[in-house]
């Protein structure tokens, strides 16, 4: 195939030129585009924000502009004809150097505009010589999240920046001001529709949200209430103290608070006093305005001349005192006073967690006589299992469901039967012989011995023990769930050779009397006596010179030797 004809090549790179002429022509119209944007600007304020959004894509249009004069020189050499381009395009490119310096000339006036306008306003000549600028960092806009304690420096930036600024419309300022809000403050001017007009609005009801005298103050104090206690003495802590509290002070000050004292003895009553008086008194106020002490302490005389008058019935402030004091509790545990529960709250008397005894798991898994001494030794009735009231005279109709006695079924006997309602009787009279010896509130640390009418069977069983050689050597060993620690006497572990450690455990019983005779305490691994597995290793044993006062020796019943042939005791 040969060489294309010289006329067909001209031809294509003419339709080329025309074409790439066509693209630079539109890039020239966007630059002057641009340039009636600055002179519109140049004499009018609002379009400048328009010029500047336009101005950005300048340099863009530059770029192309060059690129496209390129290819229509390197078409018109291919051509042989520069000529043409001297002639035709270098025009073009003069009338968009002209151009661009133009823009360029009006965008440094914007910039000095400030500068000449105070220049002007001190009364100095327009002719005078000019020192360089400084180049200043950007200022970012600020941010408010509704955080009260940063109102304040919000507002005087945003005033400064945004607010105050001439040089920008009220939509501009809107878009500025969603931008810089968050949270709680952009919840308060969201529903507001993004209009010039509403703009004042929208700033209106953040004033009126955020910009209160006593809502500053009150969180001022809070952030001094909260300091956190110094534990010991350094700079670093009391530099911190002396900032945080001079920074607080200066800025309630600020705020107008002539009467600090007052107002601090105002913020620290009010805390204290009751919701319903607490909203007649905000009510009798101004809400911006800070009150001191005196004031609360007027209200208040006028609050007891207006019950005297009407007659206040302290009957009933005695019934709603029970229900108003989970609220009351909730309301003061945020401050630093400390509040005393009656002894009526419901707490088990077993374990002390909120919940009646019957419902205690942890009561239920003890064995009946230890459920009944217990019940016996805290004066608790036998029937509802409730403190406050004695057997006889608990007005509970529940029997248990077992023998039908009057007593609760946790408290059951199997050998009860018909003596159950003597058995109560005097477990109850016992109970108010020792209710003023043993304190109702006492928890059980450790069970121990006590004398009774009835007969426990306590499980024994034979374990093997290793000693201090490594041997294994058969140990006679007491199991009682009511146990919470572990026990062995001297003289077993002397036999074993285990090393007593020294401990300050503290081991206590009944009505919370003090286990004095704690030797130490020592470890050690056993085994069960037939098997070779597994070990068992126990820690934290207390050594005792007894683990119970002597024991009557009784037979088992039958029923019970039958059921339980197939297991060692001890």
């Amino acid at each position: 195939m040969g060489r294309p004809r010289r006329q067909n090549v001209d031809s294509a790179n003419n339709r080329l030129v025309d074409r790439v002429r066509a693209s630079w022509d539109a890039s020239l119209r966007s630059i002057k585009k641009i340039n009636t944007l600055a002179e519109e600007a140049k004499i009018n304020v609002e379009r400048r924000a328009l010029f500047e959004a336009h101005h950005v894509s300048l340099k863009r249009f530059i770029e192309q502009f060059e690129l496209q004069q390129q290819e229509v020189l390197n078409a018109l050499v291919e051509v042989d004809n520069v000529v043409e381009f001297e002639t035709v395009d270098a025009e073009v490119t003069d009338v968009m150097e002209g151009v661009c310096t133009n823009i360029q000339v009006i965008v440094t006036g914007f910039q000095s505009a400030p500068l000449s306008m105070a220049s002007n306003t001190m009364g100095f000549s327009s002719t005078r010589q000019v020192s360089p600028a400084v180049v200043l960092p950007k200022i970012e806009l600020p941010k408010f999240d509704g955080e009260v304690l940063g109102w304040a420096s919000f507002r005087d930036m945003f005033q400064s920046l945004v607010y105050d600024n001439t040089s920008i419309s009220n939509i501009e300022r809107y878009h500025y001001l969603i931008f810089c809000l968050s949270g709680p403050a952009l919840t308060v001017v969201k529903a507001i529709p993004l209009t010039a007009d509403n703009y004042i609005i929208a700033w209106d009801a953040l004033q009126k949200s955020f910009d209160n005298q006593r809502l500053l103050a009150s969180a001022h104090i809070d952030k001094l209430f909260s300091f956190v206690l110094l534990r010991k003495e350094s700079l670093s802590s009391l530099c911190s103290f002396v900032n945080i509290f001079m920074e607080k002070v200066a800025a309630i000050k600020a705020l107008g608070v002539n009467d600090l004292s007052g107002f601090i003895l105002f913020h620290i009553s009010a805390r204290v006093i009751d919701p319903e008086t607490r909203r007649l008194f905000e009510a009798s106020i101004s809400q911006n305005s800070v009150p001191n002490l005196d004031t609360l302490l007027q209200f208040f005389a006028q609050r007891c001349k207006i019950l005297e008058n009407v007659g206040t019935n302290d009957k009933q402030d005695n019934t709603v005192k029970s229900n108003d004091k989970r609220m009351k509790i909730g309301s003061l545990g945020r401050t630093s006073l400390s509040v005393s529960t009656s002894s009526t709250t419901a707490k088990c008397v077993f374990c002390e967690q909120n919940h009646p005894l019957y419902l205690c798991f942890t009561f239920k898994r003890q064995w009946v006589a230890a459920r009944r001494k217990l019940v016996s030794y805290n004066n608790v009735c036998f029937v509802c299992l409730n403190t406050g009231h004695q057997t006889k005279s608990c007005t509970s109709t529940f029997k248990c469901r077992t023998c039908g006695g009057k007593h609760s079924i946790l408290l059951h006997l199997d050998n009860m039967k018909t003596v159950v309602d003597s058995d109560v009787k005097r477990s109850t009279e016992s109970a108010e012989s020792t209710a003023n010896k043993i304190p109702t509130d006492s928890p059980i640390k450790f069970s121990g011995a006590a004398r009774s009418e009835t007969t426990v069977i306590l499980g024994t069983a034979i374990v093997r023990v290793i000693d201090s050689m490594g041997n294994l050597q058969p140990v006679r060993v007491l199991l009682d769930i009511g146990f919470q620690v572990s026990a062995i006497t001297s003289e077993c572990s002397s036999r074993l050779g285990l090393k007593c450690i020294k401990s300050r455990i503290e081991v206590t019983g009944l009505s919370q009397q003090r286990v004095t005779k704690v030797k130490g305490v020592t470890q050690c691994k056993f085994a069960p006596l037939h098997t070779e597995g597994p070990q068992f290793c126990a820690s934290s044993v207390i050594f005792l010179n007894h683990i119970t006062m002597p024991l009557s020796s009784d037979k088992l019943p039958t029923t019970v030797r039958e059921r339980y042939h197939h297991l060692v005791l001890g």
